[in-house]
């Protein structure tokens, strides 16, 4: 009985225990090397306490899912340019703090808000206005405007771009069959949120020309690549073609005619039949196979 309790007692490391168990050269040794184990863990805790905010000022800010789909918006609205991130307050019409579902179902239901920026600060408060109110400068969701200069029936700006594979790719490459253009930065939430759609799409149409292009310099594009592995060619260095086809909101994907025309282009996120529902291959094939479909049909006059 002894023995036992005395084996119970080393199990618990129990401070209780018989002093002349506690003299025990084997228990001493075994009660520094738990006490050395518990300093070594309340140090590395420490450690990670410090490193973890370093890591995330050292890098890209951290946004919230609706902070990234704000973001995206006021590119859209003009508001931000491409890899500004700002931190984002969502207010009613009485200043009350919203969240951003209850502030985007005001929106769908025609309430129309201003967008207040500090870019030192890369802080925005949208606010809502009373209803009805509908002041210049003010936006509504109902009426957000083209992410792009390019329109439908439009040519499409030539361009020349480089590849992060290697080589470069040309606009007049892939004319004579429909093509896909994605517009995307590496910082971009959204963005990046689209690519397991877009890699399933590619995956189940191997015979689709597609591109990704970005504004991000070579460097940058690569390590993009080389952390979310896209399944199309990625080109960078695209900030003139960006400019020449008016592109002002991310993710955008283009669809080019065979003949070189635009098709359509919309805002990637706008594609799901339900806004609320995330991007998938089938979203992207329904909207390639309508708007292919609508080219191939006879014009009535």
């Amino acid at each position: 009985m002894q023995t036992a309790a005395a084996a119970g007692a080393i199990g618990h490391w129990s401070l209780a225990a018989p002093l002349s168990l506690r003299d025990n050269p084997v228990f001493r040794l075994r009660k520094l090397s738990m006490n050395l184990r518990i300093v070594l863990m309340g140090a590395f805790a420490i450690l990670c306490a410090c490193l973890v905010p370093a890591t995330a000022l050292a890098g890209s800010p951290i946004m919230t899912n609706d902070e990234g789909a704000a973001n995206m918006m006021m590119q859209a609205f003009g508001k931000a340019k491409p890899g500004e991130h700002y931190q984002v307050t969502f207010l009613d019409a009485k200043g009350k703090k919203l969240d951003f579902a209850a502030f985007t179902q005001s929106g769908d239901q025609g309430q129309r808000f201003v967008i207040e920026t500090n870019t030192k600060a890369h802080t925005a408060i949208w606010k809502l206005l009373p209803q009805g109110a509908a002041p210049k400068g003010s936006f509504s969701f109902k009426s957000r405007p083209s992410p792009t200069a390019i329109n439908t029936g439009s040519p499409f700006p030539p361009f020349d771009l480089p590849l992060v594979a290697g080589g470069t790719l040309s606009s007049t490459s892939l004319r004579g069959k429909p093509w896909l253009i994605d517009f995307f930065f590496a910082e971009c939430v959204p963005c990046i949120k689209e690519l397991p759609a877009l890699n399933a799409y590619a995956k189940r149409h191997p015979d689709q020309r597609m591109v990704a292009v970005t504004f991000d310099d070579k460097a940058t594009a690569q390590a993009f690549v080389k952390k979310w592995h896209p399944a199309w060619p990625v080109a960078y260095a695209g900030q003139r073609l960006i400019d020449q086809a008016g592109i002002s909101a991310y993710p955008t994907l283009a669809l080019i005619g065979a003949d070189g025309r635009v098709l359509d282009v919309r805002i990637s996120t706008e594609l799901p039949q339900h806004p609320k529902d995330t991007l998938t291959a089938q979203d992207i094939e329904r909207w390639v196979s309508a708007k292919t479909a609508a080219m191939t049909q006879p014009r009535t006059h």
